[in-house]
């Protein structure tokens, strides 16, 4: 994307200063919230039933807001 920009500016006969960032970042999943969550699903389901999953390899935009304030995603 950076490079078509460029591209438009130099046909036109313009500059352009581009400031780059980064894409999704990684999900970061509170500890605090997930025992909290988990404490309250164990309410209504069986220890057995309750799955806690690992890493997984999706994009989302959660991983943004998970940097910026505590937050789970489940």
């Amino acid at each position: 994307m950076d490079r078509a920009l460029r591209a438009g500016a130099v046909a036109v006969g313009c500059r352009v200063r581009i400031q780059t960032v980064p894409g999704y970042l990684p999900l970061r999943n509170d500890p605090s919230l997930g025992a909290l969550f988990k404490a309250n699903m164990l309410q209504f389901i069986a220890a057995d039933d309750f799955v806690e999953g690992g890493h997984f390899g999706a994009s989302t935009d959660m991983g943004d807001v998970s940097h910026l304030l505590p937050a789970l995603h489940r």
